[in-house]
């Protein structure tokens, strides 16, 4: 094996790394914001039924957003974008619901 094929699956071997990598941290990125979100949602919830502070308000945000990203932990990025447009698809029924009620 010269030099040269060395330096070929050296790179090769960088190169699959890398992708890994990256597709790694887009995966955790995006679960990571989607429980912000949702943890968000259920916060500002407490917070006007319940009329909370601010630690109860962070309190309710990482506890909903770390449940939920161990919940959504093994799932693959496809899986999480299903996930957030469904739960678009329900905020989007809820306000429909909200502006139309009587």
């Amino acid at each position: 094996m010269g030099l040269g094929a060395k330096v070929s699956n050296m790179s090769q071997q960088l190169q699959e790394g890398f992708r890994i990598t990256v597709t790694g941290l887009l995966g955790w990125s995006l679960k990571l914001f989607s429980a912000f979100m949702i943890g968000l949602t259920f916060a500002l919830i407490g917070q006007e039924a319940f009329a909370y502070g601010n630690m109860a308000f962070l309190l309710v945000l990482v506890v909903s957003a770390g449940l939920i990203v161990r919940w959504i932990s093994a799932w693959t990025i496809l899986n999480v974008v299903v996930f957030d447009l469904i739960c678009v698809l329900v905020g989007l029924s809820l306000k429909m619901y909200i502006m139309l009620a009587p």
